[in-house]
């Protein structure tokens, strides 16, 4: 199941992989779709996802466009979710209006990935990614 924006630079792909819950989990971030092809249960990364914090840090507004940048100043974890994702460390955050999602490549992080989401079509985006997981439960 693709769930993406309508310009497909943020989204998610989760692919039925066997049973009990099973899924090949994907994000799709700059456009490019990361992640790999071994099956997981998706819920705790969405749930991680689902719930970013705000970052108020005036030097934000100064970085969005500089995806390397913005990544090197969030070297504290705002969010992490490597384990679903090999290869790739995930950084999010809220900033005004919009949801942030930064996608480094590991262990070099030589590529860096961004995509901006408007908060209520990221809040969309989660919960379709979190009610497709979870129908395969019951």
């Amino acid at each position: 199941m693709l769930i993406s924006t309508d310009d497909g630079q943020f989204g998610m792909i989760l692919t039925r992989a066997g049973s009990d819950g099973m899924f090949r989990f994907q994000l799709i971030v700059g456009g490019r779709l990361i992640g790999d092809a071994d099956p997981c249960v998706p819920a705790s990364g969405l749930r991680q996802l689902e719930q970013l914090k705000p970052l108020e840090d005036v030097r934000v507004g100064g970085l969005l466009d500089s995806p390397a940048g913005m990544a090197a100043f969030l070297r504290s974890d705002v969010l992490v979710l490597a384990e679903s994702l090999d290869r790739w460390l995930i950084r999010g955050f809220v900033y005004e209006s919009d949801v942030h999602i930064l996608a480094q490549e590991c262990p070099n992080g030589a590529v860096v990935l961004a995509s901006t989401v408007d908060i209520g079509e990221y809040e969309l985006i989660m919960a379709a990614g979190l009610a497709a997981g979870q129908s395969e439960y019951g």
